[in-house]
């Protein structure tokens, strides 16, 4: 009897130490699993903070396959810790899912656009409708209704009629299927990709309000400047990032006409998904919905002479100085600088001339009959003569320095003047000057930068 209770004694002792040995075992299996867990979930973090602030381009996409595995890993976590601790810490369960949920929807947000009118005459435009018609359009609708300044007549055609138009045809949809796992890298990729979305939004029909809305506005241009007359479509796009930098990635339509005028939307509208645009927004990480593309179209200045005028001098801030450069007919050469052209130093002060500086001039930039920009030849009569005589230059420098007073920071003004020799104010956008400074109070420059920059 002895002997038997002896036996169940061990036996007992036995059993209790598997057990406790079992679950030793079990909370260092779910220590090691803690310790792994968290290893995991920094590794994650690095990542996107190298993805964030690096060079490596990246996809929302991307971004929120990291942000799904952060979000389980920290589940995971809290799962071992609360095994560890007898369940001490439930609560952590509910904050992760909060949380979690909180991140993913703000990653998967689709932009969207307050509706609007699908398009506003540029009388009615000032900088506080920026969000809906873009930078470009607010600022020239600034300059005319504010500055009370001359630029071309026109009208915007908002974001809000872009957003229509991409999603009654479904297309911002076929886009990312068509964008989904692209390397950015793969240039041949690229481009075809770019040119497949691109078809189909040139083949999409605008919804049939919008082509109205659009022929309205433009019969009434014609009714005042007659059946000839010719447009330029602008790109204007919007973004809700105020540091985002889109220039130069959207195209523009010159010597646009009545018949041509739809087409000419779409191209714009197209441009959202120009391959270096497509590039630099995979880059950078910005979805693709969150750049909508507003259009500015103008009436075409029959420009006898254009040009670029800086408010200051951007390369030396001892140098009280308005700098313009002028050529004859349209002013791309002189913002592209590949055209010979007039330079003009006039001092802020006393507005008097201190450089004038007339170049040989042997050709021109215009249009064909295909509406492309080509080189003409300039008559020989006017390669030598100066582009502007002493009162349209002080006139410049006038309207210039208005403007600059009007948004307290030094401007890029990209000017032309007609046959009349009247001149027009066609886009105004900041210089970047570190050695200036906002003295207005009720002026917010990044706003103001913001707005005119696009």
């Amino acid at each position: 009897m002895l002997k038997f209770l002896d036996m169940f004694r061990r036996s007992r002792i036995l059993e209790s130490d598997a057990r406790q040995k079992a679950a030793f075992q079990s909370k260092y299996r779910h220590f090691q699993n803690l310790l792994a867990g968290n290893n995991r979930a920094l590794e994650i973090m690095t990542d996107l903070e190298q993805v964030c602030y690096g060079p490596k381009p990246f996809t929302i996409e991307y971004i929120t396959r990291q942000a799904e595995q952060l979000i389980s890993c920290v589940y995971d976590i809290a799962e071992d810790l609360n095994a560890l601790s007898g369940g001490r810490y439930e609560g952590l369960f509910e904050s992760v899912e909060r949380i979690g949920v909180g991140i993913l929807q703000e990653l998967v947000r689709k932009r969207r656009v307050e509706k609007t009118s699908l398009t506003i005459p540029l009388q009615h435009l000032s900088l506080d409708r920026a969000s809906e018609v873009g930078g470009k359009a607010a600022s020239l609708g600034e300059i005319t209704n504010r500055v009370h300044l001359p630029v071309p007549r026109g009208f915007a055609v908002t974001a809000y009629a872009c957003q229509y138009f991409l999603e009654s045809n479904h297309l911002l949809e076929k886009a990312e299927q068509i964008l989904k796992g692209l390397d950015i890298d793969d240039t041949e990729k690229l481009i075809n990709s770019s040119r497949e979305i691109q078809s189909l939004i040139l083949q999409a029909p605008l919804p049939p309000d919008l082509e109205a809305a659009l022929m309205e506005q433009m019969d009434d241009i014609i009714k005042d400047r007659g059946p000839e007359v010719q447009m330029a479509m602008r790109s204007s796009a919007t973004s809700e990032d105020s540091e985002a930098s889109f220039a130069g990635q959207h195209s523009s339509y010159l010597g646009v006409t009545r018949d041509r005028l739809v087409e000419a939307y779409k191209r714009t509208v197209a441009s959202i998904f120009n391959p270096r645009a497509i590039y630099y927004r995979r880059s950078k990480g910005y979805p693709d919905d969150h750049v909508i593309m507003s259009a500015l179209c103008v009436e075409m200045v029959n420009a006898r002479a254009a040009g670029v005028m800086y408010t200051w001098n951007p390369n030396d801030n001892r140098r009280n100085v308005v700098m313009i450069n002028a050529v004859w007919g349209l002013g791309v050469g002189a913002v592209s600088g590949s055209t010979a052209a007039d330079f003009y130093e006039v001092e802020r002060e006393g507005r008097t001339p201190t450089v004038i500086h007339t170049a040989h001039k042997p050709t021109q930039i215009g249009l064909d009959e295909r509406k492309a920009l080509v080189e003409l030849p300039v008559p020989e009569e006017m390669r030598d003569q100066a582009c502007l005589n002493p009162e349209q230059l002080s006139k410049l420098v006038e309207y210039g320095l208005a403007l600059e007073e009007h948004y307290r920071v030094p401007l890029d003004i990209e000017w032309a003047m007609n046959k009349r020799g009247r001149i027009v104010l066609l886009q105004a956008r900041p210089l970047n000057l570190d050695f200036m400074t906002v003295q207005r109070n009720d002026v917010d420059p990044g706003r103001v930068i913001e707005a005119v920059s696009s």
